[in-house]
């Protein structure tokens, strides 16, 4: 009997995944990174924002924990939109193969594995792809080298150096190919099976670029050849019904993400206006070597396009390639110029972006611009071929000085000047041209060539990787890990006091944004773009640090620490301004922890007046902490305005105080260049001597210090917040100097108030008066009881959500939102008991529909494979006969 011959194409996969395996580790030893030092892929939101709800989603699988709720984020979360929109993947298991200390290490190996089997995807839907397209070259070794080679390149574009620390969208980045090919085998084959659950595989790890990715779906299809019209409608309604079907199998985590997005601020975006970004050739400088990947910027008008120059290159010559049909190419370019010009036009861009404005990390769909110009390459590299040579030549050229042109209209943005950068890009570019030119002379020089430009390639690739994820400002994680894993001690502490009872505390010092979370404390502290809009927007208005998307505890005050319930406060240091109010109980020469007296628990009886609060109506942040101590406790004068300015100036801007609004208005320029910040100063002579807080009502604020007399007291970068000034004696003049963006200028409204400490106490011990008990919680559910006086109400200090079920001795009672964003129940006087559950809304309706999609998929797949026994055995009467 022969021996079957090993087939190594079957395992180009494996070899694109062995070699850019070996990338990324040249490239982490060199760096540093761990686990070869002290460097890591957290940087940006990675770190300051998703590392801690990985450590929170540990702990909760680990101890069992519901995954419904989380006490421990924002005052309380629903956990599953989180799932639902950053730790959907099947990758987030090696969580558990690591302590929380070390979860850098984990996270960081989780980017890198989905980078390198984003290669072994590709390199599996390329040796499909070729052998569809011309399987006379399937087996060729040059070729096989090909695939590997853009596979690499795939795996490690622009847009995965740049965005990579969104690791919940690499495995949408990793499964888009294997999508492909399951629409290639849907419409040549009518096999659905690996259509559907690739797509189901990327909705369900990631819903937001999954929208993307069917926008774009929609439109490749229609770079398929049907044989007739009716085809092509039958075929569509498959394709249609197989991706419905996909994104139902999903609907247990969409439904989920779907209903905590419309209360967000995302469902508050409108669509803009027509214009554009920019000229089109500021994105398409991005296309050549060395260019700096965007990382995070507010500019939207540019995109993370490199993939290899020869990408650029072969889009010049696709047209001429006639080996495919004028259908395909017309219509893979029509796509490509659509995308080109989506990133460029502010409609299109918000369409693409789920009828979203985005911010900071511009162009999110450019990854599908990258796969399809990859693709088009590809098909350029295997079927050119001798035919109208001039054509191809004068195409070729104008590929190789089309760098000229883009610097022409501005320059380049990479690791080199601007000049050197033109430079390359015209030598790559020729360089490949004249390779793809002399592979159609013959079929020796087609061969040779096969080799070169694979070599190319991932030469190219592979140095670019290396260059710019070496240099893509890698965090110094060990640093930052060793204070935040410093606190764990004092942590330990406070939960040896508190034997698993239910409190909150929180950092005064933060080192990452939601560094309360990844210890697990029950703190009020939150940076992601799940929160609730109506939250947000309440923390702001009543002084809390905030900007887009995020809260933090950090410059609180006594009053919201007592009524929010902030029973321990944690410092590196000792701070003085805590001091004065709280008690030092922990101090081991790292960590410092005070204890709070006065905290409130969750829940306690306030006057059904609250019910009456519009905050809303102003941003003066003490005033809206005294509607609370008066309709909630009857105590008036916690704060007291002092609002009377005594100069206004500016050198940039002329401006005037404006009493009746209590801000300082714009009148106009000052001088004829402004600068991009524009700096206003507003004075006050202190009348009174007193506990002073000032706060800026102003969205955009860049910088806000604080001077008395000559010296500065306070500087708060980006801080929308109520300002602890400190006390300060009649005479003394205080001088606020605000810094603000010039796009962003317009009337800037400010407040000085005094605190009244014995006002404050005389508050919270009102409110102490009727407290809801804990008799016992879980990760979602809290019981307990109250007794409440006549025209009381029950204000919890958790978040209004309407995924909450709430029984009052026994029986299902509505929820009111109250004070702008918490939850409050109605209910006699006397006692009660309370029981609170959480389950996220619409987690039942999308359980339903997941589990008949399922069903309905299982007998796709029964009848596919009765379909294949009936085919075989067809198969074998005919061989027979």
């Amino acid at each position: 009997m022969e021996k079957k011959k090993f087939d190594h194409f079957k395992l180009l996969w494996l070899y694109s995944i062995l070699f850019t395996t070996i990338i990324i580790l040249i490239f982490m030893i060199s760096a540093g990174c761990t686990p070869f030092g002290n460097y890591s892929m957290l940087n940006y939101d990675a770190f300051h924002q998703f590392m801690a709800f990985c450590s929170e989603i540990r702990r909760k699988v680990l101890s069992g924990e519901s995954l419904f709720y989380s006490w421990n984020i924002g005052m309380g979360m629903n956990f599953g939109a989180v799932i639902a929109v950053i730790l959907n993947s099947p990758f987030n298991i090696l969580l558990l193969l690591f302590s929380n200390e070390d979860i850098c290490i984990s996270v960081s190996l989780i980017i890198l594995l989905k980078i390198i089997l984003s290669s072994g995807a590709m390199g599996y839907f390329l040796t499909k792809h070729l052998e569809r397209i011309d399987n006379t070259k399937y087996r060729s070794l040059g070729n096989g080298l090909l695939i590997i080679a853009f596979s690499i390149a795939y795996a490690t574009s622009g847009y995965v150096c740049g965005y990579y620390w969104n690791f919940m969208w690499l495995d949408v980045i990793l499964i888009l190919p294997l999508v492909i090919l399951g629409m290639d085998r849907l419409i040549y084959d009518g096999k659905p099976i690996i259509y559907i659950l690739a797509l189901f595989y990327s909705i369900n790890c990631s819903y937001y670029l999954s929208i993307m990715v069917c926008i774009f779906l929609v439109l490749y299809f229609f770079t398929y050849k049907y044989n007739s019209v009716k085809d092509f409608f039958m075929k569509g309604l498959v394709f249609a019904g197989a991706s419905i079907l996909a994104a139902g199998m999903a609907a247990f985590i969409i439904v989920i993400a779907y209903k905590n997005i419309i209360y967000s601020n995302t469902s508050k975006d409108s669509l803009p206006a027509f214009g554009w970004f920019g000229n089109i050739f500021f994105i398409l400088k991005s296309h050549y070597y060395l260019s700096i990947p965007i990382i995070s910027q507010p500019y939207d008008g540019d995109a993370n396009l490199y993939c290899g120059v020869i990408c650029i290159v072969s889009a010049f010559i696709y047209p001429l390639v006639k080996k495919l049909s004028l259908r395909e190419r017309i219509s893979k370019i029509l796509i490509t110029a659509f995308l080109l010009v989506s990133m460029n036009n502010t409609v299109l861009n918000y369409i693409w972006h789920g009828f979203h404005d985005q911010k900071g990390v511009p162009n999110r769909f450019s990854f599908l611009y990258i796969f399809i110009i990859m693709l088009m390459a590809f098909d350029v590299v295997i079927l050119i071929e001798k035919e109208n040579i001039r054509k191809f030549i004068l195409s070729g050229i104008v590929a190789a000085f089309f760098p000229i042109v883009i610097y022409f209209f501005n320059d380049y943005n990479g690791f080199v000047s601007s000049k050197t950068m033109l430079i390359i890009a015209i030598g790559m570019s020729l360089i490949y041209t004249v390779v793809l030119i002399v592979r159609m002379f013959d079929e020796k020089t087609y061969k040779l060539t096969t080799y070169i430009v694979a070599i190319l390639v991932a030469l190219e690739a592979a140095s670019a990787a290396f260059i710019t994820l070496k240099y893509n400002e890698l965090n110094d994680t060990g640093y930052y890990m060793s204070y935040i894993n410093g606190r764990k001690p004092a942590v330990d502490y406070v939960r040896g006091l508190e034997n698993d009872s239910f409190y909150r505390e929180e950092i005064s010092d933060n080192i990452i944004d939601n560094e309360s979370i990844f210890h697990g404390m029950k703190g009020y502290s939150l940076f992601s773009s799940v929160v609730s809009s109506d939250m947000e927007m309440t923390m702001r208005n009543i002084g809390v640090k905030n900007q887009d998307i995020s809260f933090y505890y950090t410059n609180s005050n006594p009053f919201l620490d007592d009524i929010f319930g902030i029973k321990y406060i944690h410092s590196l240091t000792e701070d003085s301004e805590l001091a004065l109010e709280d008690e030092k109980i922990y101090d081991d020469g790292n960590n410092v922890v005070y204890y709070n007296p006065n905290a409130l628990p969750v829940g306690f009886g306030v006057s059904s007046n609250i019910k009456n609060i519009d905050l809303s109506k102003t941003g003066n942040a003490t005033f809206n902490q005294n509607l609370f101590a008066s309709e909630a406790a009857g105590v008036e004068g916690v704060f007291e305005s002092k609002n009377n300015v005594s100069e206004v100036f500016s050198q940039e801007l002329q401006i005037a105080w404006d009493e009746n609004s209590s801000s300082i208005k714009i009148l106009g320029a000052a001088a004829e260049e402004l600068p991009d910040i524009v700096t206003l100063y507003a004075a006050y002579d202190i009348a009174e001597s007193g506990d002073y807080y000032f706060n800026c009502d102003f969205h955009y604020l860049y910088y806000v210090s604080i001077a008395i007399g000559e010296e500065i007291i306070s500087e708060n970068e980006n801080a929308n917040q109520s300002i602890h000034v400190g006390q300060l004696e009649a005479g003394e003049r205080l001088v606020a100097i605000i810094e603000i963006p010039l796009a962003f200028v317009s009337d800037v409204p400010i407040y000085l108030s005094t605190y009244n400490a014995d006002k404050e106490r005389e508050a919270v011990s009102s409110l102490a008066e009727h407290t809801f008990q804990i008799e016992s919680y879980t990760g979602n559910t809290l019981k307990g009881s109250v007794e409440l006086d006549d025209d009381q109400m029950l204000f919890m200090s958790i978040p209004y959500d309407r995924g909450w079920n709430v029984y009052v001795d026994g029986q299902k009672t509505e929820i009111t939102k109250v004070y702008g964003a918490f939850m409050g129940i109605d209910m006699n006087s006397g006692k009660h008991d309370v029981m609170l559950k959480y389950v996220p809304e619409g987690l039942y309706t999308g359980l339903i529909i997941s589990i008949i999609a399922w069903a309905v998929f299982i007998l796709i797949i029964i009848f596919q494979k009765k379909k294949k026994n009936v085919e075989r055995g067809i198969s074998d009467c005919s061989a027979d006969a």
